[in-house]
């Protein structure tokens, strides 16, 4: 390799590094309640490291690898979608699974009772035979 593409190769490691030093700061500082969207991300980070619009659409690739990358993040898409802390979503699956189960067992329940000899705890049940006296008293 010539010397002048190794100083080439050192210095897009150099501005990859601070796109990706930037970005974990930014994330890691952020306490909002919502998700951070990926759009204010890439605006904070060129705002931070003062990069001209032009350079927004080649950078975006970039902060989009690192926190998708990250361990420590999850990312999902849609309205509510955005980059959360992996412990918050780890959490909210959690509470997710417990409610579905408990829903679960309810129902469960509820069908075996459904499927149960019918009786009201106001009204004991009655054999048949004083059924059918009292429905031939009530004719009469």
């Amino acid at each position: 390799m010539t010397p002048s593409i190794n100083a080439h190769i050192q210095t897009a490691t150099d501005f990859c590094r601070s796109i990706f030093t930037e970005t974990d700061t930014i994330i890691n500082e952020y306490s909002g309640k919502d998700n951070m969207k990926f759009p204010d991300l890439i605006n904070l980070v060129s705002i931070k490291l003062a990069f001209a619009p032009e350079l927004l659409p080649q950078v975006d690739p970039f902060i989009r690898y690192y926190v998708r990358s990250n361990p420590e993040f999850h990312t999902s898409r849609g309205a509510k979608g955005g980059i959360e802390r992996m412990s918050v979503y780890q959490a909210r699956v959690k509470a997710q699974q417990a409610k579905s189960e408990a829903k679960k067992q309810i129902t469960e329940l509820l069908e075996a009772k459904l499927k149960g000899p019918i009786s009201s705890p106001s009204m004991p049940a009655m054999p048949s035979q004083e059924i059918e006296e009292e429905i031939g008293e009530m004719s009469l």
